[in-house]
């Protein structure tokens, strides 16, 4: 956009202001105005003198006050070079290259922006189906792990009650156990007391009941 300004601008830079075409022979005033040598030569042929400037309106002392200028002849060349159809032709090409591959980039951007939320779904996805995995993993060990808990806690209790039990019955046999002991204690008193010893003959029969120490 800014070249095609740029040519716009230089081709009215080099445009004569009296055929409105590129310059041809361009000569250059002591006003420093341009014009096409035929064009100024035939201006100041239709005009009395004194002559002057058709831009600028600055008189000059005759017709022959004007000089080939051959920079901006050149320039001329080039811009009528430049604006040949083979030169269009090919400037087309060049732009119609350059916009196929600025569409092309565009392609791959569009497919590289769509494959990354692709994947972005794809890991959110993979993400949220893992997430969701172990939450059900961590769900059955912890009920894995409180069944197991129960069991051996209930173990532990029956265990316990069992020892209890077990010590319970102990305690009563030793109570009982005891007992019998203190009746054998009153017998042997009661024996030992006896006035007539002659009638001690044996001992008297005692309770006896065999109790383990340990459980």
């Amino acid at each position: 956009m800014a070249t095609s300004k740029s040519k716009t601008s230089l081709r009215e830079d080099l445009t004569c202001a009296i055929c409105f075409e590129l310059f041809k022979e361009p000569v250059m005033l002591g006003c420093m105005h341009h014009f096409c040598r035929r064009c100024i030569v035939s201006y100041w042929k239709s005009v009395r003198s004194p002559v002057t400037c058709p831009q600028c309106r600055q008189e000059f002392p005759n017709k022959c006050c004007f000089q080939t200028n051959y920079l901006v002849a050149n320039l001329v060349e080039k811009v009528r070079a430049s604006s040949s159809p083979a030169s269009v032709k090919y400037l087309e090409k060049e732009l119609n290259d350059c916009l196929e591959s600025q569409c092309s980039m565009k392609d791959a951007y569009i497919s590289m922006i769509r494959k990354d939320k692709d994947k972005m779904e794809k890991i959110k996805k993979t993400g949220a189906e893992l997430q969701g995995r172990v939450h059900n993993d961590f769900q059955a060990l912890h009920h894995f792990l409180q069944v197991e808990e129960e069991a051996m806690i209930e173990e532990l209790k029956r265990e316990q009650e069992e020892m209890l039990q077990g010590l319970e019955r102990h305690l009563e046999a030793l109570q009982v156990a005891i007992r019998d002991v203190e009746k054998n204690i009153n017998i042997l008193r009661q024996t030992a007391g006896s006035t007539d010893q002659s009638v001690l003959v044996e001992l008297p029969k005692l309770n006896s009941r065999p109790i383990s120490i340990d459980i």
